[in-house]
């Protein structure tokens, strides 16, 4: 884990300094020639659960006056666009010489590879979990403000709405570049939200699902394909079809390696 955070240290600080791991945590000392110096420290084994890691790491900041403090804002910016959630907590300032240490803590409750690990190859229950966040998906995706409010629970007429109605694996295979590839199809009946035309309801469902592409799903693997299977509507003619929900299927391809 504490490598995957180096690559954002040096990501944020454009490779102009040197960034160390280590997991020893009497290592952190200033270098002999005076120029900024960071140390990620893990003294403790990351927790993996699915392929992804969690844990906690200490960063140490040698750097000459002119150098700013570690930015916590900026860390955490760049984790999140590679889809990581840290917590940082700057935990003190000293001066050592010519140069000042800062010393902050990363909580990191969720990170991972370009390739997720497993120890074994997805089970029905962890694709199970990917499938409903492809309907989480879904249904943000044709949410509309135009619902009136509800009391107790009660469901707006009009409201958008969106129901798992399968999952299964298609196929799954090894690559040669030591990754194997896991096909999953879904289907969801998913009901577009008042006032949304056809037409843009139609477009957003698509995008959803290939704004799919490059998630990580926990125990699954990265997403590397993401496709439409089809969305059938309900003829427009029936003076009911605002209530008949949309089939809509997708195809997905996952990637991970085994342990």
């Amino acid at each position: 884990m504490a490598e995957l955070l180096q690559e954002v240290v040096y990501d944020v600080y454009g490779m102009h300094l040197a960034v160390v791991v280590t997991g020893d945590p009497s290592r952190p000392k200033p270098s002999s020639d005076g120029e900024a110096l960071v140390f990620v420290v893990q003294p403790k084994p990351t927790s993996t659960t699915g392929g992804v890691m969690s844990g906690l790491l200490d960063l140490v900041f040698y750097r000459p006056f002119m150098y700013a403090p570690l930015d916590g804002d900026r860390l955490t910016q760049r984790c999140r666009e590679l889809g990581f959630v840290v917590q940082p907590q700057p935990i003190r300032r000293s001066t050592e010489g010519e140069l000042q240490r800062d010393e902050m803590r990363l909580t990191v409750h969720r990170a991972f590879p370009s390739v997720l690990t497993l120890s074994t190859a997805p089970s029905d229950e962890a694709v199970g979990g990917f499938a409903l966040t492809v309907n989480g998906e879904l249904w943000q995706a044709v949410r509309t403000a135009t619902a009136r409010p509800t009391f107790s629970g009660e469901k707006a007429e009009g409201a958008a709405s969106g129901e798992l109605t399968s999952q299964k694996i298609v196929s799954s295979a090894p690559a040669e570049d030591g990754t194997a590839r896991v096909t999953v199809e879904t289907s969801h009946k998913v009901k577009p939200g008042k006032g949304l035309l056809a037409n843009y309801a139609h477009e957003r469902l698509r995008q959803a699902i290939s704004r799919l592409q490059g998630h990580v799903a926990d125990g699954v693997g990265r997403v590397v394909a993401a496709e439409t299977l089809g969305i059938e509507m309900p003829d427009p003619a029936r003076p009911d079809s605002a209530r008949i929900p949309w089939m809509v299927t997708a195809r997905f391809v996952l990637a991970y390696r085994l342990k």
